[in-house]
């Protein structure tokens, strides 16, 4: 994943193409690599998306989280593989509990985002995958309006956010974000040409940074 090698076990979905959409995302809201800067990860399973920002931003540090314990000792395993443990963390936790009290000058994340009815009809290479890495409520959206919906309480300044999603959720997610409080709201596209990941940044009624 993005040049990375990463172990994967049955505890953690293997890490998708598009997924690096993502990334490309946060990235651009991060935009000076050799800057300081606070990221957070929300639903890190393999550490996949941690490890490829903590990758391309030698000066970051990362807080990468999980609901499950199993998931983040692969995703521990993955950064002391790559020399990153120094700068990444990881802590157990549901969605934005880990971080509550902190700022970040990025948060990304690729929660879980199917509906729990597309489970007979999955792809597969996705039917061996943990469940509770993949289903999110009767229409897939139950974590990621948790997220939007609290996720100015953890950006500092003019941080950006962006998560990953079904193509059919993009236009609503985005407006959840525009109802959140948060600016500079986009959709971007992923290989296959289909809405992939909600990008945006914390708008001026955003809480000040701790320490201010």
């Amino acid at each position: 994943f993005w040049s990375l090698p990463l172990e994967v076990t049955a505890d953690v979905l293997v890490p998708r193409p598009e997924t690096e959409t993502l990334v490309e995302v946060a990235l651009g809201l991060l935009p000076d690599r050799e800057a300081e800067a606070s990221i957070l990860d929300v639903g890190t399973g393999s550490g996949a998306v941690a490890l490829a920002l903590a990758h391309e931003r030698k000066k970051a540090r990362v807080l990468a989280t999980d609901v499950s314990p199993a998931a983040l000792d692969v995703a521990r395993a993955n950064a002391e593989r790559l020399g990153l443990a120094d700068r990444v963390r990881f802590e157990a936790g549901s969605l934005l509990e880990p971080a509550l009290g902190q700022r970040f000058d990025l948060v990304v994340s690729n929660p879980p985002y199917l509906a729990d009815g597309e489970a007979p009809g999955l792809a597969p290479e996705l039917a061996h995958e943990p469940a509770q890495a993949l289903f999110a409520g009767p229409d897939g959206t139950e974590l990621l309006a948790s997220l939007v919906g609290g996720v100015a309480d953890v950006l500092a300044t003019s941080a950006g956010f962006a998560v990953e999603l079904a193509p059919g959720q993009a236009e609503r997610v985005a407006g959840w974000c525009r109802a959140a409080g948060l600016a500079e709201v986009a959709v971007a596209r992923d290989l296959a040409g289909r809405p992939r990941v909600v990008s945006a940044r914390a708008g001026a009624a955003a809480a000040p940074d701790a320490g201010e």
